[in-house]
């Protein structure tokens, strides 16, 4: 356990931001565990909690913004299903 605290006390914004980029775009990497333990170093004082929280929010505004977007604009990975009445009518 002391070697993921020293990783994250050596590379924990850069970590953090990287974490945080990855999950919001949408790769299946959990940004959870690493927020806990920057979070528990900001508890002891090792880490500033103000300056972990603006490299998360920094981190994940981008793609919030892209993926707002791109819903926004209606892009959808699949085309929306045609409804049909009914009578049989097609009201799409």
């Amino acid at each position: 356990m002391n070697g993921a605290v020293e990783v994250l006390l050596r590379y924990g914004y850069w970590l953090l931001f990287v974490v945080v980029l990855a999950e919001q775009i949408g790769l299946p990497i959990p940004a959870v565990p690493v927020l806990l333990g920057v979070g528990a170093l900001s508890g002891n004082g090792r880490i500033s909690l103000l300056v972990a929280l603006g490299v998360a929010v920094v981190a994940s505004l981008p793609p919030d913004l892209i993926w707002y977007e791109l819903h926004h604009h209606k892009v959808h990975p699949t085309p929306p299903i045609p409804h049909e009445s009914q009578d049989g009518a097609d009201y799409s």
